[in-house]
């Protein structure tokens, strides 16, 4: 129920603020089952905490006088009015809990949810088992991926490469050195070398959509698979960093990726991302672009496949690469000249070395 209009003066105008409403994002009630009140209150009030949500809070009608209930109401020092409690049909021993925007209880809050056969989808006729919210990281995501694929006129174009000299290469390394490279990073250094060549390809776009910005540096993003969900932590400077220095660095940025402690600006700096689908078990993929790069390496998994060879077929390794582009910052000519640049190495990382 929309009760913004009893929260518009007094200390209940500072409780709408806190909870960050405004004329567009409405003060909601949601009145507790009835004999459940105080239950109801703390459940909604740990899910709210867990939820990072703390402009949440709740009134607890307990007897003659009205009391506030919650981490944040109980510092206002206001008491809620008979007029707004008469005005959800709540009286003594009843509560409500408080919101702003919608409305929506997750079920793991409501008293005796059993969460299945409760809700009937009308498009499906199924019974709806699970009901969850969008937020966090998730809805972060999916703002993220819904504004890239609707401004951006992204393309894919894709290579088969013969690896097998830098797997020979990556083997050889860790005999030597006792090191053991990750692909990406080899990868990486390659892709860094043909940035420099390319440059295009680190550019971003502005919000406005009428400049394209170029950068001085590579700050180069990893895709991460996270508990929480995609993100794409980035090395500031990648273009300073050696092989060695850039194993290094990805292996630490990815890991705390997934323990959740990366910074904002570590997960938003990025100006070229790097994704390696070879973990996933999969050869590529048509990638929604990190908005608002201009460009992404994907590699696939490295398979042991027939490949001609001075006329000959021999068993070689080999993996998929893709690159996506932004259409309006640059063309498949551009994008299919870096793309070779960096399958080139891989093919002869030996040769490569002249080159880079």
């Amino acid at each position: 129920q929309d009760v913004s209009e009893h929260f518009r003066d007094g200390g209940f105008g500072l409780f709408a603020k806190i909870l960050g409403a405004d004329e567009k994002n409405a003060v909601w009630a949601i009145p507790a089952p009835t004999g459940g009140s105080r239950a109801f209150c703390d459940r909604m009030n740990s899910w709210a905490q867990g939820e990072g949500q703390p402009g949440l809070g709740y009134i607890f009608w307990s007897d003659d006088q009205g009391a506030w209930g919650g981490p944040i109401a109980k510092n206002l020092g206001q008491e809620p009015t008979e007029a707004l409690m008469a005005s959800l049909g709540l009286g003594k021993g009843d509560a409500a809990f408080f919101t702003a925007g919608d409305p929506a209880v997750p079920a793991a809050a409501e008293p005796g949810a059993t969460g299945t056969g409760d809700v009937v989808d009308a498009r499906t006729g199924l019974a709806v088992v699970e009901r969850q919210q969008v937020r966090g990281i998730r809805k972060t995501i999916a703002q993220a991926m819904t504004r890239s694929r609707q401004e951006i006129p992204e393309a894919t174009i894709w290579l088969e490469v013969d690896a097998t000299e830098t797997v020979a290469l990556r083997r050889r390394l860790q005999e030597e050195t006792g090191e053991r490279f990750s692909f990406a990073a080899i990868v990486g250094r390659f892709a860094l070398a043909a940035l420099r060549k390319y440059p295009i390809l680190n550019s971003t776009m502005s919000a406005d959509g009428r400049e394209i910005l170029r950068h001085e540096a590579v700050n180069l993003g990893i895709a991460a698979q996270t508990e929480r969900g995609l993100v794409v932590p980035a090395n500031e400077h990648a273009e300073r960093l050696s092989a060695r220095e850039l194993d290094t660095a990805v292996a630490a940025l990815v890991a705390k990726a997934r323990d959740g402690k990366c910074t904002p600006s570590e997960l938003t700096r990025g100006t070229f991302t790097l994704n390696n689908y070879g973990p996933l078990g999969t050869d590529g993929a048509t990638p929604i672009l990190n908005i608002p790069e201009v460009g992404m390496l994907g590699i696939g998994r490295i398979m042991d496949r027939p490949w001609v060879v001075d006329g000959g077929i021999v068993v070689r390794k080999v993996t998929e690469m893709t690159v996506t582009f932004d259409h309006r910052v640059t063309d498949g000519a551009t994008a299919s000249a870096f793309l070779t640049f960096v399958a080139d190495c891989l093919h002869d990382p030996t040769a490569a070395l002249a080159r880079i």
